[in-house]
């Protein structure tokens, strides 16, 4: 801190000294408070540029490792000049690491020069600068501009302040674009199209996992949800994504997270669904690396896909039976396990009520192989039997406005229907096909 004092002989070296105490002051606080505060927020490249295989810096904002704070775009006096890359990327080299580097300040040497790219801090310019509070005439002010400049991973970078901004690689076209995974140390998470990418991705998966495990619980008629002790694993699971869930979409939408921050976040949801996991150990969570983010995200959203792809084990298969105008409802069986069920019903929801689809599927409806559909239709016969259950088994997730049918399986209708893998259910009226979905549930290990 200058000592200032009533009749002191004033210097530039005062004035800059106070400059340096107040500067070192607010970067101590702010190294204090959030160690991590350098990086990029947002930077981009011409591309025509590396297309006639040329760096040019187009833009960026940022701050650098000592505190330096930039923003430069088209036409600002600091924006550094472009660079060839023949003499620095090899035909036979895959990447290229391209940094944005200020020269430190050094003690006992200037730090500005009339001339940029001489290797001091500053560079001199001189504006015409006009009084923004009185009337007086515009004035010739010298100013200090950064002398900021692109330097290639093989240059060394001694002396200066720098950040890894971009990496090239080679296409297997031949050409040179930017490397999308690479994500450089930034103040927001923004700056990365690749990471923001990753947390749709990943926003996506949580929602329909979450629309999975939905589909799987058990509801009763006053539109509440109840489980039982076979629904516990998936009912955690599903508290797990969505408590998750809107922190995820938050940082989706606002984009302003710094990379620490959401990775805190995003290791806390993996550490939720690890309990999932028996093979998983959630100290194995790859760890944060500043200076390779890309390491950090990658491997992290290959373990939260992973994990949140991790089944809760179902102990039903559901066939979803598509409706033709003719009342005909038609089902695959593309799920091989539907051969180690012992147990099956029908779920269906209508427009009439609980006791008339109850009483009269039963009595009207037809149900056999495709192949054998159409003959019992011409019969008097039912095919194989339906009888309505109101306590399914606790493996069948209930719905309300659903009802439920057992299927009795021995009988040679049922039996052409596994051979064939192909079901058909007709229903005549009352029962319209637009207004009725009928879904069937093959119980794991139900009673044979």
């Amino acid at each position: 801190r200058v000592l200032w004092s009533e009749g002191l002989l004033m210097a530039p070296q005062h004035l800059q000294c106070a400059d340096a105490f107040h500067e070192g002051a607010l970067q101590a606080r702010l190294d204090a408070v959030e160690p991590l505060n350098w990086g990029v927020i947002s930077a981009a490249l011409d591309d025509q540029a590396l297309n006639r295989e040329q760096v040019s810096l187009s833009r960026f904002e940022g701050i650098m490792p000592d505190g330096t704070l930039l923003a430069i775009g088209p036409g600002h006096p600091e924006l550094p000049p472009a660079r060839p890359l023949d003499q620095h990327f090899p035909i036979n080299q895959q990447t290229l690491d391209v940094f944005l580097a200020v020269p430190l300040e050094r003690e006992g040497r200037p730090n500005a020069d009339d001339v940029r790219g001489k290797g001091a801090r500053y560079f001199v310019d001189t504006r015409s600068v006009h009084d923004r509070y009185g009337a007086a005439a515009a004035h010739s002010v010298q100013v200090a501009n950064r002398n900021v400049v692109l330097l290639f991973g093989d240059e060394p970078r001694e002396g200066f302040t720098s950040i890894k901004v971009f990496e090239i690689v080679r296409t297997d076209a031949g050409g040179l674009a930017l490397s999308d995974p690479y994500i450089p140390p930034c103040v927001r998470i923004s700056a990365s199209p690749f990471l923001m990418s990753g947390l749709r991705r990943l926003l996506s998966a949580m929602s329909t996992r979450r629309a999975a495990l939905g589909r799987a619980r058990r509801e009763r008629g006053d539109a509440s949800v109840e489980y039982n002790a076979a629904d516990v694993t998936r009912y955690l699971l599903l508290n797990a994504v969505n408590t998750y869930l809107p922190v995820v979409n938050h940082l989706v939408d606002s984009e302003d997270f710094s990379p620490r921050r959401t990775y805190l976040l995003l290791t806390q949801l993996a550490g939720q669904l690890s309990t999932f996991s028996a093979d998983f150990d959630p100290l194995s969570i790859p760890k944060f690396k500043y200076t390779d983010l890309r390491d950090t995200f990658e491997s992290l959203f290959a373990v939260l896909m992973s994990l949140l792809h991790a089944s809760v084990k179902e102990h039903f298969v559901a066939v979803t039976l598509e409706a033709r105008a003719d009342g005909m409802h038609l089902g695959e069986f593309k799920d091989n396990r539907l051969f180690e069920c012992g147990e099956f019903l029908l779920g269906v929801r209508a427009k009439l009520s609980d006791g008339e689809v109850g009483t009269q599927l039963p009595r009207l409806s037809k149900i056999a192989s495709w192949q054998d559909i159409n003959a019992l239709l011409a019969s008097a016969v039912p095919g194989a039997p339906v009888e309505v259950t109101y306590t399914p088994p606790a493996q069948v997730p209930v719905r309300a406005g659903t009802t439920y049918f057992r299927v009795k399986i021995d009988n040679q209708f049922w039996r052409n229907v596994m051979v064939e893998r192909k079901l058909a259910v007709y229903l005549p009226s009352p029962f319209t096909a637009s207004d009725t979905q009928i879904e069937l549930y093959g119980v794991l290990g139900g009673r044979q």
